[in-house]
């Protein structure tokens, strides 16, 4: 019973934070200057706060690379986006996967994807994600190649927290934890729009 009322408050807690994340976002998307300044602030933010208590040693060139190089594709990708549709897509389709996932894996899952990793993320939630994306993507190959990027973004995120033995990135985001912890599989899916 315990458990239930906690796992019930950490999802009121999620809905809410994204609830008014995604009223930001959305919001800010529909300027486009003030879009690749969020952008650009985002990555920065990232780099500068969160990702010191990740990275023990080579701060600086691990903070370039990631999320660096990310935060460089999501402003490269807005900036040549010709629609708001366009320049959301990767939101668009890391927030449906992570969604999906999310409460596919709460409420059908039962085997572990990358218990060391992981241990909350379940392949049941893993096939919901890439069903979303596919069905939202212009293509079933694309869509699955999308979903991969996603989950990969996240497990990515998952595999440095492991190596620093925290839970979170950060606490700025009541239920999500910190920015990283929600723009993981963001950056995840942007190394392959920008690519494809």
């Amino acid at each position: 019973m315990e458990q239930t009322a906690k796992r019930f408050n950490s999802l009121k807690k999620r809905i809410l934070t994204s609830i008014v994340l995604f009223s930001a976002i959305a919001l800010l998307s529909q300027h486009h200057s003030l879009w690749l300044s969020f952008i650009l602030l985002l990555g920065a933010s990232i780099s500068f706060f969160e990702m010191p208590a990740l990275y023990k040693n080579n701060i600086f060139l691990k903070t370039v690379l990631y999320p660096g190089i990310p935060t460089l594709l999501l402003l490269g990708y807005s900036y040549q986006s010709n629609s708001w549709l366009h320049m959301m897509q990767p939101w668009i389709f890391a927030w449906a996967a992570d969604i999906t996932g999310y409460f596919a894996g709460n409420f059908f899952g039962k085997r572990l994807l990358c218990p060391t990793i992981s241990p909350g993320k379940t392949i049941e939630g893993l096939v919901a994600s890439l069903v979303i994306t596919s069905c939202i993507a212009s293509s079933f190959f694309y869509g699955i190649m999308i979903g991969l990027a996603a989950i990969g973004g996240d497990l990515f995120v998952s595999w440095i927290k492991r190596q620093a033995q925290v839970k979170d990135t950060g606490t700025l985001l009541p239920g999500h934890g910190g920015l990283l912890d929600r723009v993981d599989s963001v950056y995840g899916v942007i190394c392959i729009l920008a690519f494809l």
